[in-house]
This record gives C-alpha cells, structure tokens and sequence, in this order.
C-alpha cells in the first residue's frame, strides 16, 4: 500500500468497535510523524471499507459510539488547535457525512494542551457515557460527560484518570489527594469508584468508594478488567503483585494470584468475554514466560516460556535496603554466586552507570561477578541492553558485546 500510495506510512495504531470488534479505525503516520491519516477497516474482509471512514491527516483522536458515528478531536479550520498545535474542539461525525457538516459538541480553550472524546463501555459493548478530557496541562485534566442538556464537568481533581468500568462500577485513579466531601480523603495513587447507575443519574452527587490505597512503599502499576472481575498489578517493596478484585455485598475483595514471586508481572492482554488475562513475568534469573489466568475458575497456567539463555543454577537474588542521607531505606536487588556471601567489602560499588532508561534494568557490577540493581525487575538478565560498568581493580574490562535482548511472547489476537 505505501508503495501503490508512494507514502512512508507508519502504523499509529488502531481503535476496534466493541463487541465484535471487526470494523477498525486504523491510524496510519507518513515517515511516523504525530500527524495521522484514519481509515476503517474490516477484520472479517481483511481489507479498507470503500466509502468507509477516512479522516485527512491531522493530530487527532478518535472513538467510536456505533457502527455509523464517530466522536473526534482534530484540526477542523483556522481557530481550532491550541496553542500547543493540538485539537480542543469534539465533535460528532457521521458515516458519509462531510467534515465541515459534523455537529460541535465540545469546546475546551485554546490555552489548554489539548481535548480528546472518551467513550465509557462495559465488556458487553453497551455505553454508558460519553464526553471529553480536557488536558489544562502536561498532568491536569477535567473531565466532561455529554448529557441532553449539554456538557457536565465533573466533581473530580485535576491529577485523576477515569480509568474503566468493572463490576458495575465507574472506576477512577488519582494521582493526588482528595477530599470529596467532609469526613472523606482518598491518598494519592487510590483506585475509587462510584456505583455506575448512582453516578449516570448524576455524576455530581454519586459517592466515591475505596478500591484500592496504596500503602507507604506500594504503587498500582497496572489495571484491566474481565466481565465479572477487576484485575490490577501492585508494586510492593519494588516487587510485583498481581490481585483478582470482586465487588459484592457493597464491598471490594481482593484475592492474590499465585504468578512466581520476585518477579516484575505486566499485563498483556484480557479476553473480556472468556474472562482471560494473559501475563508476561520476568526476572534476573529466570526466562521470560507467559501465563494465562481464568477469572471465573481462578485457574493459572503456564504458556510459553523463552529458552534460557545462560546457566542461573548457581546464582541467587537477594533484595537488600540501602539507608540515604536522609533516613530513606532504599530498596535494591543483588544477584551473586550462591556460594559467596555478602561482605562489607563486597557491598562497595563504584563506576556504576545506567545501562539504560525507562523499563531497563540499572546495573552496577564488582570484580566478584555480583551485580546490582536499584530498581524492580522489569526485565531478566539477558534483556537487559547496553554496556555495563564493571569494577576493574587490576580487572580487564570484558569485550563490549550486543545483549541478545528476549521480547514479550506474542500470542495473536483472536477474531470474535
């Protein structure tokens, strides 16, 4: 196609119409730019509708309501992008109907980041709401929902994110303290929710309830949700916990799944009609693998498993604290040979450098072969890429080789 097209496109993405999910809306970048052409695509026929959606380039967001009408955030003409070069103006557009006959819905301000459409859906495809996020800035946002007698801006704080809908709940996270009323005060990084029949009558007065708060050395890492279940991963100590949450009798439980301990666990997928999650665990030591856990049966099983890349028997890993300045105890991993101890010696580290940012593991080695890392565990040994600083005390420094690096296990996607 980028031939036939003498385009460079660059796969942006692509957003599916809930429940079947065969017709597409696919975001596609000439040389992978933020600007994107939108096209619909049919699953089924493997091919691009004629006469089907197709959005001009342009920075924007799209969400679809049904088969025929689409909400989307984009450069309509002159006065409609902000000051950042982003989309602030929403509205609905119809199958076949011309861009400059789509009906204004929302406007946000010019001095804001940007505006996108939302549109809240349970598992069954059924909608319950939709509306805009209205970013004021890099980490604030409002929220409106669209109702008959217009916009509502809800009674949320800037720093929160309306993050699903699970268990006949309105969930949101927040990334600050709240006080939604006298008596009540929600921490920063809490999981709450609102009855979602309550919140539809009037999302102003629906009363927010617990889910999850994170205690001094936790962190909610990520969340999904089947028909029946909310499932979320914890960061507790730097280590990762998956938990199976149910809603009943007007409470939240929270059952542990038993994923392999001192691990990093991320979610990979959710098959929201068979009540499936799909993990990927790693760590140091062990190969990265892939589990399935049925909800419904709290079934867990192993999937695949990536071949080993190096001989982990005669190794160990051993979470140690370090004390700052400060009086904060600062938690950070150690992997050694099993039969060498841990000396005062040993623990000096010196040379350490970032092998590289963001999900890669952070290493600091000794002349002993032991190596540390002050992060959680994101990624096995053999994943992590790049050079590493290494204590050469009369030591040579090893050759610099390429890590053979393990990706995620991909598992296809199947066609409902």
């Amino acid at each position: 196609m980028a031939a036939a097209e003498n385009r460079n496109w660059v796969f942006q993405g692509h957003s599916c119409l809930p429940p079947e999910e065969r017709r597409c809306l696919i975001s596609l970048s000439d040389g992978g730019k933020d600007a994107v052409s939108i096209r619909e695509f049919d699953r089924a026929a493997k091919t691009f509708v004629a006469d089907g959606f197709h959005l001009p380039e342009g920075k924007q967001d799209v969400s679809w309501v049904d088969g025929d009408t689409l909400l989307v955030a984009r450069d309509w003409g002159e006065g409609t992008l902000t000051q950042a070069g982003y989309a602030f103006v929403v509205k609905e557009l119809k199958r076949a109907q011309p861009l400059s006959e789509a009906r204004e819905i929302f406007r946000g301000e010019p001095t804001d980041v940007g505006a996108s459409p939302f549109v809240l859906r349970d598992s069954e495809g059924h909608i319950h709401a939709t509306g805009a996020a209205r970013a004021i800035s890099s980490v604030e946002s409002d929220y409106v929902v669209f109702r008959p007698d217009g916009p509502v801006k809800l009674n949320l704080p800037k720093k929160a994110e309306i993050a699903t809908l699970a268990c006949g709940r309105l969930l949101v996270k927040l990334d600050e303290d709240w006080s939604p009323s006298a008596g009540i005060c929600f921490t920063a990084g809490s999981m709450i929710s609102y009855d979602l029949d309550e919140w539809k009558q009037d999302p102003l007065r629906a009363r927010p309830s617990l889910v999850f708060q994170p205690g001094s050395r936790q962190a909610l890492s990520e969340f999904t949700h089947t028909r029946s279940f909310l499932i979320m991963t914890i960061l507790e100590n730097v280590q990762s916990k998956a938990f199976l949450y149910k809603y009943d009798q007007g409470a939240w439980s929270a059952t542990p799944i038993p994923l392999p301990e001192d691990t990093n666990v991320s979610l990979s997928a959710t098959y929201d009609e068979a009540g499936r999650v799909i993990f990927t665990v790693s760590s140091y030591l062990r190969p990265t693998s892939v589990w399935s856990f049925d909800a419904e049966r709290k079934s867990l099983e192993e999937l695949k498993k990536a071949p080993s890349a190096f001989d982990a028997s005669n190794h160990v890993v051993e979470q140690l604290e370090a004390i700052s300045r400060d009086g904060t105890s600062i938690p950070y991993f150690l992997v050694r040979p099993k039969t060498q101890g841990l000396t005062a010696r040993s623990r000096h580290f010196s040379m350490a450098m970032a092998v590289s940012r963001s999900r890669h593991c952070r290493l600091i080695w000794d002349r002993w072969g032991r190596y540390g890392s002050n992060r959680a565990m994101p990624m096995s040994l053999r994943t992590c890429a790049g050079a590493v600083s290494l204590v050469h005390n009369g030591t040579k420094r090893p050759r610099r080789q390429r890590s053979r690096r393990h990706g995620m296990i991909s598992l296809p996607l199947p066609m409902t």
